[in-house]
C-alpha cells in the first residue's frame, strides 16, 4: 500500500463551566515524527510545552500537538506508509478562563493506538516453467516487508508444486 492510512481517534474532552467564559484546548504527544500526524491541529511544538504549571515533554522526534475542541470531531491519526509500531499517546486537556486567565489542566490520559500488521508485497513472475530434471530459477521473485522497522515478520509459501518436486536454496547462485 502507498500513502497513509487513517485511524479514527476518540478523544472526549469537555468544559465543566459552560457559561462561555472558558476555552478548551487538548494537547497530544507520543506520535513519533515521520511515523504519523494528526488530521487536524492548531499548532505543533518540537519543544516542551508548559500549561498551567504542567510541562509536556516535546522534541523534534516527539512533537506536542495542540487542538481546539472543534478539531476533536472526526479526528484521525494519519499513519505513514511502513509504520507498524503501536503508539501510546498522552492526552492533556486545558481550560483557559478568558477573564483573568485562570488555567486548569487535566491529564495525562493514555490512548493506546493499535497500528496493525502491514501487508507485505511479493513481486515477480506469476508463473514459472522449465524442462524436466532441470533447475528452475526463482530469482525474479522478490519480497518486501512493508514495515522497515522490522517489527513484523514474513513467511513465503510456494504452493502447487508437482509431486516429487523439491525446492533448494542456492548459495551464491
Amino acid at each position: 500500500a502507498s500513502g497513509t492510512s487513517d485511524i479514527a481517534l476518540s478523544i472526549n474532552a469537555a468544559l465543566t463551566d459552560t457559561d462561555g467564559s472558558e476555552t478548551l484546548y487538548v494537547y497530544v504527544t507520543g506520535i513519533p515524527q515521520g511515523a504519523a500526524t494528526l488530521s487536524a491541529y492548531t499548532s505543533v511544538s518540537t519543544a516542551d510545552v508548559t500549561i498551567g504549571g504542567v510541562t509536556i515533554a516535546g522534541s523534534a522526534a516527539n512533537p506536542v500537538y495542540k487542538l481546539t475542541a472543534d478539531q476533536l470531531t472526526n479526528l484521525k491519526l494519519q499513519v505513514a506508509q511502513g509504520t507498524s509500531e503501536d503508539m501510546q499517546l498522552k492526552v492533556y486537556a486545558e481550560s483557559v478562563e478568558t477573564r483573568g486567565g485562570d488555567i486548569a489542566v487535566t491529564g495525562p490520559a493514555t490512548l493506546n493506538v493499535d497500528i496493525g500488521v502491514l501487508a507485505p508485497t511479493v513481486t515477480g513472475a506469476n508463473a514459472v516453467s522449465g524442462g524436466e530434471d532441470s533447475y528452475i530459477q526463482l530469482s525474479d521473485l522478490a519480497t518486501n516487508r512493508a514495515a522497515p522497522d522490522a517489527t513484523d515478520s514474513m513467511s513465503v509459501y510456494i504452493e502447487n508444486l508437482p509431486a516429487g518436486a523439491t525446492l533448494y536454496k542456492m548459495v551464491g547462485g
